[in-house]
């Protein structure tokens, strides 16, 4: 609502004269009219101001009251979740760090040897590099933008000859190359030994542990060799083996993400497809389906929910084994508190509460109007009475003309 509007005296123009004559002849001064129409207009404006705050106030309130409204609630089904705050600048005691809040594709690549769609596709946010000469050791920080894309660049990264550490979320340690993660952090130190303090170090400074992707927790265990997990999204699904002759049925366009776990053979494989809807999976499913009843293909495949598992090189009793330990259990998450009963018609008691409020300020607002303008009368008539040479009242600011006749 504009104020400019309910300025009572103009200050320039013709009209100025007309309405400044009228107010002095009514006794008012013409000073006074000003400062009586910028206080009018500052205390509607006040008014105005309070009832808009009250409202916002009121629709914040009952958003603010949700229970699961952290980032952390808001986690979907496929497992991708983001961390609740960025890390801070990551140290280490005789490191010089370099920081590249927008790193390429291309940068990743050059670091961890994957290609550039991958780092891409993962969801590469900043890139710190942290050497120390004398020592030489040199550690990279990839901050990925949830941790299933950490998670991915570490299964991804190759490490030959390496074996588990433990370390963050999870490590592999060679002579001289020590991969790890943790949180949405993907870690990779190149040194010639010793490389655990330092790895030890960095883990330490990164507080949010972050979760496993659902496809990768849904790999059977039985028989599962936990080094040759591997974590796909999209279009980086390999092609290799049956997954050649099946991909183009598979719907990888529809951020969908995979798992593929390598069981006592190593031509023997479990894959986990998790798609964004239960729709989409069973589509896949049905179109799938004419290729795995060919029993020369050495493939079964299972729907679960939004889950599809495939098994290649399986032998059918055990790949039916494998198949029956994917479940997959749709959960619901609630916006509002089961425990305390949403009172019905909240949008209407709400709308009432506003107008109650704007009437109770407007009649506020004329009521302190009408006062203080017949706190002023009194005023003027008082001063006028007991103080007739007053300031206000004299000849040369009340008379608009003077003609200064003389009797001759």
């Amino acid at each position: 609502m504009k104020t400019a509007g309910l300025k009572a005296v103009p200050q320039t123009g013709a009209p100025t004269l007309g309405l400044e004559a009228a107010v002095s002849r009514e006794g008012l001064p013409q000073g006074g009219g000003r400062w009586v129409g910028a206080f009018v207009a500052a205390l509607f404006f006040c008014a105005a101001r309070t009832s808009v705050a009250q409202e916002r106030l009121m629709i914040q309130g009952s958003d603010l009251q949700r229970p699961g409204s952290s980032p952390a609630s808001n986690t979907p089904s496929t497992g991708r979740n983001s961390p609740p705050l960025a890390v801070p600048v990551l140290k280490l005691a005789g490191f010089q760090s370099k920081l590249d809040l927008q790193p390429g594709p291309e940068e990743g690549s050059r670091v961890t040897g994957l290609s550039p769609e991958w780092l891409k596709a993962f969801g590469l946010a900043s890139l710190q590099t942290l050497k120390n000469t004398r020592a030489q050791v040199e550690a990279h920080a990839l901050e990925m933008i949830d941790p299933p894309g950490a998670y991915g660049l570490f299964t991804l990264t190759p490490v030959p000859g390496s074996v588990p550490a433990s370390i963050g979320n999870g490590a592999r340690s060679s002579g001289n190359t020590l991969t790890f993660w943790k949180g949405n952090y993907f870690f990779l130190v190149r040194g010639p030994a010793a490389l655990e303090r330092w790895a030890q170090d960095l883990a330490g400074q990164v507080g949010y542990d972050g979760v496993l992707p659902v496809v990768v927790e849904m790999l059977p265990r039985q028989g599962l060799n936990p080094d040759t997990v591997q974590f796909f999204v999209k279009e980086l699904i390999p092609d290799d083996g049956r997954l050649g002759e099946i991909r183009p049925l598979l719907s990888l366009d529809k951020s969908v993400q995979a798992a593929i776990g390598r069981y006592p053979s190593g031509d023997q494989r479990v894959i986990v497809l998790g798609y964004p809807t239960q729709a989409l999976a069973l589509q896949s499913f049905q179109q799938v389906e004419a290729y795995v009843r060919d029993k020369n293909h050495g493939m079964y495949a299972k729907r679960a929910g939004a889950v599809l598992a495939l098994t290649e090189g399986i032998p059918k009793e055990r790949a039916v084994a494998l198949l029956e330990a994917i479940r997959y259990t749709p959960s619901v998450k609630w916006i509002i508190d089961k425990k305390t009963p949403r009172a019905r018609g909240g949008g209407v008691r709400l709308l009432l509460n506003s107008v109650v409020g704007s009437l109770v300020l407007s009649f506020v607002f004329v009521i302190g109007t009408g006062l203080i303008g017949a706190a002023f009368g009194v005023f003027r008539c008082w001063l006028r009475r007991f103080r007739p040479d007053n300031f206000l009242d004299r000849p040369e600011r009340v008379e608009m003309i003077r003609l200064k006749l003389v009797d001759k």
